[in-house]
């Protein structure tokens, strides 16, 4: 009993002796502390989940609080549907194109990685068979690629394939994938006939391979058929048409609403409007489209005069500047009071069910 005694009389000794300025300064900062966690945990605070592998950046809410852009439509698209991107490029060009490429449009894919003979360790890179003679777009070096691909442990549903001048709007890729089934052989990009049935994928502004149809070239084209074969001098497009072909693999356009393919040989230039009262004589007269027939805000507009699909997917043969700009105009910019409801008027309703494949988990 005389030990309790003392040591309460020394507790009471010690709180004695402190001074109320500290007790304040401790009273404040346990306050703080509880009010820190608090904040951490309201619900209004976006949490995002990093991927590890370049993708981009999930954010748990549907809607941003930055934006207030509601973006639960993509977002349940990326979730359901993964392509995986690989971007040809070669060492000269690794920091002055490519690595622009991953700071932008990249980032969308669920995962990506870029093709070429050396590494660059500021970049995503595959792991190839870099003794071969590598050459940005042989079909030579296509091949061991497609070998590279299909060996990894990840195994995607759809395969994009882009330069390093190629610019993606991954949501409007995601859509036109929607109603497809990667278990059945297809490559889909702008399809385009050179003769008399015989068609062939453009490679200028990327084509998609489903997971089947990169299987079939892989294990049934590449050492057993001659148009998969290791072809010398001729470009991997053209090329892979023909290994697709001997194959049965269904070539897929990408067709709008409009009749317009949303994988289409566009570039920045096919922009510029008219110049008919331009005094530069190279100019005059040349209309690539006029933005007055094709203004939808009027009460008698007509899409189908568009230079391109307004589902548009890919734009070919780009500097990174021209990257940036893209990429503040599509993600960035909003014309206040403007909402768009595309949706409701594509051939599949966006508020339908996703099919069968796609309501399952295929992320492995």
């Amino acid at each position: 009993m005389v030990q309790k005694c003392s040591g309460l009389n020394r507790l009471v000794h010690t709180l004695s002796t402190l001074r109320l300025n500290d007790v304040k300064l401790f009273l404040i900062g346990l306050g703080f502390v509880f009010l820190l966690n608090w904040i951490v945990t309201l619900s209004w605070i976006p949490k995002f989940k990093c991927l590890s592998d370049g993708s981009v950046l999930q954010s748990t809410k549907q809607y941003s609080i930055f934006s207030l852009t509601d973006v639960s439509y993509a977002q349940n698209l990326a979730n359901k549907i993964n392509i995986y991107c690989y971007i040809l490029t070669e060492p000269q060009s690794h920091l002055t194109k490519a690595y622009h490429v991953q700071t932008t449009w990249a980032r969308r894919c669920t995962r990506f990685s870029f093709i070429s003979s050396k590494a660059e360790k500021l970049m995503k890179m595959l792991d190839v068979d870099r003794t071969q003679n590598y050459v940005k777009h042989s079909w030579i070096s296509m091949r061991e690629t497609l070998r590279a691909l299909h060996k990894q442990t990840y195994k995607a549903a759809y395969f994009l394939k882009a330069d390093d001048t190629t610019y993606v709007i991954m949501e409007n890729l995601r859509n036109a994938l929607e109603y497809t089934d990667p278990r059945k052989p297809f490559i889909m990009g702008h399809i385009y006939k050179i003769r008399s049935n015989e068609f062939t994928v453009s490679g200028s502004f990327g084509y998609v391979l489903s997971r089947t149809a990169l299987e079939l070239i892989v294990l049934k084209g590449l050492d057993k058929l001659a148009d998969c074969g290791p072809i010398q001098h001729v470009r991997e497009d053209i090329q892979i048409s023909k290994c697709a072909k001997a194959l049965g693999i269904e070539f897929k356009d990408s067709i709008d609403m409009f009749g317009m393919s949303r994988f289409s040989n566009v570039t920045i230039n096919n922009l510029f409007g008219t110049f008919n009262n331009s005094s530069n004589n190279n100019n005059s007269g040349t209309i690539q489209w006029d933005p007055i027939k094709t203004d939808y805000t009027q009460a008698v507009y007509d899409l189908k005069k568009l230079p391109a699909s307004p589902l548009l997917i890919s734009f070919g043969g780009l500097m990174p500047v021209k990257m940036y700009i893209l990429e503040y105009l599509i993600y960035h910019l909003r014309p206040v009071g403007i909402t768009h409801r595309i949706l409701q008027h594509l051939p599949y309703s966006s508020l339908s069910t996703m099919n069968r494949y796609h309501q399952q988990d295929h992320s492995t």
